[in-house]
């Protein structure tokens, strides 16, 4: 069973790739990086606890 499952999965196949331009692109997923001025904001602040204690009674806060 291993030897038929292993042949499945190793066929080579070659994926034509190519850019094309914004107007042509179909997907709203893909869409939405054709913005030039799009940014990533961070969802949680993590901070750095290098200066702070180890042991604390107050939970951090990571929602700004």
């Amino acid at each position: 069973m291993y030897q038929e499952y292993r042949e499945l999965t190793t066929t080579d196949t070659i994926i034509k790739v190519e850019e094309i331009a914004a107007s042509k692109c179909h997907w709203p997923a893909v869409k939405q990086f054709h913005n030039s001025k799009i940014k990533f904001p961070l969802a949680h602040h993590i901070l750095h606890h290098q200066y702070k204690p180890g042991f604390t009674t107050k939970r951090p806060n990571t929602v700004f």
